[in-house]
């Protein structure tokens, strides 16, 4: 099997994985820039040491996209959403402190509203609303979702 093959196969497995460890798990879409990875990385290690939990990531190194993963393993349902919500909290203060978003494939989405607005600037949120209007100028398409007009 070619090098790429075994790349890809691994990669395919990954979630696979994730799932042998933990069925129950949250995977975040973050993304710094290329030069800030092993800083992010660090961060998410340490975060990770504190809460005592694991949290594997891979991502696309090229365009500086991780996902990370906070898994659940034995936790029960209290102790899975204390801990997520501040593992999440942290990643997402760790990440913007390293000039990046919470947002890298996949936008912000519902569960991430309170987070972005957050952490992003009058500016941008002000972009966003553009789009937003330029795209949708009825706000026929999940209105209220994602940004308040």
């Amino acid at each position: 099997m070619a090098s790429e093959e075994r790349i890809w196969k691994a990669r395919k497995a990954y979630a696979e994985a994730l799932r042998m460890i933990s069925p129950v798990y949250c995977m975040e879409d973050i993304v710094v820039p290329v030069s800030n990875i092993p800083k992010a990385l660090e961060e998410i290690d340490k975060i990770a040491k504190k809460y005592n939990c694991r949290i594997p990531s891979a991502g696309h190194a090229g365009d500086g996209n991780i996902h990370c993963t906070v898994l659940r393993e034995d936790r029960d349902e209290h102790a899975w959403h204390d801990l997520k919500d501040a593992v999440l909290a942290e990643i997402y203060a760790a990440v913007y402190e390293l000039e990046g978003s919470l947002t890298g494939e996949h936008g912000v989405g519902a569960k991430r509203v309170e987070a972005a607005a957050k952490h992003m600037t009058k500016e941008q949120m002000t972009v966003l609303r553009s789009v937003k209007v330029a795209f949708d100028p009825n706000n026929i398409m999940n209105p209220g979702k994602v940004l308040p007009l």
